[in-house]
């Protein structure tokens, strides 16, 4: 298994330990579509052009849908995370923008849990 897909790996598995963790049922949806997008983000390679990750399908998705894949993309370091910026911002309109930054830096912070766990097992901590 590759660093990426052990990092993923250890994030679901992060995830699932915790039970969630969180009382609000929105960040749990969140964080399941986060990780959804990041699967579909990581399969584009291989996946048929039909359903293929692409960042132009992003558009019209919806606001919680687009915050999904950005926060995907931004735990990926992929190069199509300001894109995707872009559109939620586009598809926010009037949202909440605070919200969708709180989803966004949960889901980064169980990426960087995971991390932390997955760098101490190579090291031997």
């Amino acid at each position: 298994m590759g660093d990426l897909d052990r990092r993923l790996f250890d994030l679901e598995r992060s995830f699932a330990e915790s039970g969630g963790g969180y009382e609000d049922t929105e960040s749990k949806r969140f964080v399941v579509a986060s990780l959804h997008a990041m699967m579909h983000i990581r399969r584009a390679p291989v996946d048929d052009m039909r359903w293929r990750y692409d960042v132009r399908k992003l558009r019209g998705r919806g606001p919680s849908s687009v915050a999904a894949y950005a926060a995907a993309l931004r735990v990926l370091a992929h190069p199509d995370e300001e894109e995707a910026f872009g559109i939620l911002t586009e598809e926010r309109g009037d949202g909440d923008p605070v919200r969708y930054e709180e989803l966004m830096g949960l889901v980064a912070a169980i990426a960087a849990q995971s991390r932390l766990r997955h760098q101490g097992e190579r090291w031997g901590a």
